[in-house]
């Protein structure tokens, strides 16, 4: 069996500290063989446990690159895995269908992700692949990351920043990933399905079963970010295992 370390960028600041303790009592709850679900994250340093990481870097938006420099160079040295899923924390992983949907990928040159076209404000002229969408990564991708760390663009966003530094390391983008965003529409909530199956909208929960296909789920929440972990109880309760 492939196996895949699913390896959530995260941080210990309101709101996200608290949606560490939420991934872990609802997606993350039960262990999965194959998989390891490991949190990473900025200063201010913890303690390390078998499932949060943190890295002597400062935890703000333009250092994120430094952090997950910091956190695929001690990914590399401290397990063994295929794949590296990265997902944000504010991402539902069901970590069943990941794990199957790696079994199909190949063995290396794997970057595969949610594409978006040039970002010409950056002044990028390559597609990239968007954060929000989630990340999979073979392990030969990130030991070149981390190999090639000095030429890292730690100016763009860490996304960007990401798919530059692959492509100029000769791997191709595979903007054939999949995601789908839950975003709260008046009484009801949309389903923005990027790949798989179309999206659609519900009122009742027990629709998320309809959700069959996806293995991320984005569910931030901008204006009120507590919604995040009430939509990972809810999917935890609903979607099926």
């Amino acid at each position: 069996m492939k196996t895949v370390l699913i390896y959530v960028l995260s941080s210990v600041k309101p709101p996200y500290g608290e949606m560490i303790r939420t991934a872990q009592e609802t997606w993350d709850a039960e262990p999965l063989d194959g998989t390891r679900t490991v949190f990473y994250c900025g200063k201010p340093v913890v303690g390390n446990t078998s499932r949060i990481v943190s890295f002597p870097v400062e935890d703000e938006l333009l250092s994120v690159g430094r952090i997950t420099v910091a956190a695929f160079a001690h990914a590399l040295g401290q397990w063994q895995w295929d794949y590296l899923a990265r997902p944000n924390i504010s991402c539902y992983v069901h970590k069943k269908r990941l794990l199957t949907h790696c079994q199909s990928l190949p063995d290396r040159c794997v970057i595969q992700g949610v594409a978006c076209g040039p970002t010409w404000v950056c002044g990028i002229q390559r597609p990239f692949l968007w954060g929000g969408g989630q990340f999979i990564l073979s392990r030969d991708v990130v030991e070149n990351l981390v190999g090639q760390q000095h030429k890292w663009q730690h100016s763009l966003m860490e996304d960007v920043a990401i798919s530059e530094l692959a492509q100029g390391c000769g791997y191709a983008l595979d903007g054939t990933g999949r995601m789908c965003s839950l975003n709260k529409n008046g009484a009801g909530w949309d389903v923005i399905s990027y790949g798989g199956k179309p999206g659609f909208s519900f009122v009742d929960w027990k629709d998320v079963s309809k959700i069959d296909d996806q293995f991320f789920l984005r569910v931030k929440h901008d204006p009120d970010r507590s919604v995040d972990s009430m939509v990972m109880r809810l999917l935890k309760q609903h979607l099926p295992p």
